[in-house]
């Protein structure tokens, strides 16, 4: 596992984690950070520009604390200023501190060293002032660290200072600066992990890594935050996809980007028959319009059952359910929605053991490779089920309500809920009445090609909860905690806006994209 570095670096990553941009001065100067990092670390967090990764966090900050309640964010912000003695969103101010914000850092955890369970933390800083950086160290060495003794030792022909509280006891904070970077670690491990870093062959360095660049390529472009775990890390040890991890986020004043990306490296074999075609099936769907969660599944439906068996083998071992798999083409349409009379009531009381059919309604919306094999498959599963089949219509009963479908054409479409809804469904699959579109074109895209994604509606889930009948709530005691998590789950809710999940499989990785829209505030009357 990756281990924190010691606390003699938090209030300098405090520091350089929040640092904001300034276009003044000359063009950037200096390596990249990663060019001293080692290739073979067990994880590092890289930032390409400081001051890119600030603007985006600001711009983030100032949407949430103009929301109801962010004053508490604006508190946290002051606070964080008077404990650094300037604040870590003006440019200005952090320029002061002799960063250099128009370059990267990296925080970075080394490799274990000979004793495998001491940290061996590397923070490397652009500098934009060397005097200022060098004050700044001196008084976190000083006020936060007691340490009042500062040595010099030697690496490669390069001097560096090393802080002790007293002559002969273990470093508390090492510095040194080349090339316009600051390499700083913390704790006993600290001039350990600056020889090794000052004595680093570029070509073994995190720049020239074939696997950063790979990660970096998986990810994608414009994340301004990155964090990448290499293949042969410790934390990697016990994971089936052990070639390498990578995460990213951006932000901006309307929405938060986190991306996951894992190297496949040969386990690509497995998972590339779930590209299907490739083909992916964009625009508004057939499920009702006030879906809450819509999810669509583009990959291959056969093959994604057969990784499932390889996950879960029993509970995928239904013959019925891999014919079924193997007669639909890509692109099949999940919708999950508040039923239109929900029991919350007796969800609560139940603690989870409910009915989900009393609480919400499910629609799909799938295309069939051949209808006339589907249909004696249905016959069997309804007749199982105790259900019925008739004109072209299957129906089981499911608790107190149903699971009905329809194959119309190549169109199969499904219901499950209270009885009645697969009309309205089957009607919208015919064309008929408007069907459930993404709220923006960021969600849209999430829903379209790729292995498939997944929308959740913030806006129809705040319209569902603020519609319901007060009968929902059942009486006494349980109708006012139910309401009480009601209206605690409508607040977030209507603040996110829209939350979208897309997975992809581009070339030698598996990729997760998860982005939250924010609503737009309220208009003042």
């Amino acid at each position: 596992m990756i281990r924190p570095a010691r606390a003699g670096l938090v209030p300098l990553l405090a520091l350089l984690l929040a640092t904001g941009c300034s276009r003044c001065g000359g063009p950037a100067g200096g390596p990249s950070a990663e060019r001293f990092v080692p290739a073979g670390v067990a994880g590092v967090l890289v930032i390409p520009e400081v001051g890119t990764a600030s603007r985006q966090a600001a711009a983030l900050h100032g949407a949430l604390a103009a929301m109801p309640g962010g004053e508490e964010l604006n508190q946290v912000r002051t606070l964080l200023g008077a404990q650094l003695s300037f604040d870590p969103f003006d440019p200005a101010s952090l320029e002061g501190a002799g960063v250099d914000v128009r370059r990267g850092l990296a925080v970075a955890e080394l490799a274990p060293g000979a004793d495998p369970a001491a940290a061996r933390p590397l923070l490397v800083v652009p500098v934009g002032d060397a005097a200022k950086l060098d004050a700044l160290a001196t008084r976190i060495a000083k006020e936060r660290l007691g340490a009042t003794v500062k040595a010099q030792e030697n690496a490669n022909g390069r001097a560096f200072d090393v802080w002790r509280r007293a002559a002969g006891e273990p470093a508390l904070l090492s510095v040194a600066v080349v090339e316009r970077t600051a390499l700083v670690s913390a704790g006993p491990q600290g001039p350990d992990v600056l020889r090794t870093v000052l004595g680093l062959d570029p070509a073994l360095s995190l720049e020239q890594s074939a696997a950063w660049k790979r990660a970096r390529a998986a990810a994608g472009d414009g994340l301004s935050i990155q964090f990448f775990i290499p293949p042969g890390s410790p934390a990697l040890a016990n994971l089936p996809l052990s070639d390498g991890l990578v995460a990213g986020l951006s932000a901006s004043a309307k929405d938060l980007r986190l991306v996951g990306a894992a190297l496949l490296g040969p386990q690509e074999s497995r998972l590339r028959p779930l590209a299907g075609t490739g083909i992916g099936k964009a625009g508004p769907t057939a499920l009702d319009p006030d879906t809450v969660l819509a999810v669509r599944l583009s990959a291959a439906p056969a093959a994604a059952l057969r990784l499932a068996r390889e996950v879960n083998p029993s509970a995928f071992a239904d013959p019925a359910l891999e014919k079924a798999a193997e007669a639909l083409e890509p692109g099949v349409d999940l919708g999950v929605g508040l039923a239109a009379k929900p029991e919350l009531s007796a969800a609560v009381a139940a603690g989870g053991q409910l009915d989900p059919l009393r609480v919400a309604r499910f629609e799909l919306v799938a295309t069939a490779k051949d209808p006339a094999a589907l249909r004696p498959l249905f016959d069997d599963l309804a007749k199982a089920g105790g259900g019925v089949a008739r004109d072209g219509r299957w129906r089981v009963p499911a608790g107190q309500g149903e699971v009905a479908w329809t194959l119309a054409g190549k169109t199969l479409a499904l219901s499950a809920g209270p009885k009645g809804g697969l009309d309205a469904l089957a009607a919208r699959a015919a064309g008929q009445g408007k069907g459930f579109a993404a709220p923006t074109p960021t969600a849209a895209q999430a829903l379209a090609g790729g292995l498939g994604g997944a929308v959740l509606d913030g806006r129809n889930l705040v319209k569902a909860l603020k519609a319901l009948p007060p009968e929902a709530y059942g009486t006494g005691p349980d109708a006012v905690v139910t309401r009480a998590l009601v209206e605690k789950l409508a607040e977030p809710a209507g603040r996110a806006g829209t939350l979208s999940l897309q997975a992809d499989l581009p070339a030698g990785a598996l990729r997760l994209a998860f982005v939250v829209e924010l609503a737009e505030p309220p208009k003042a009357p």
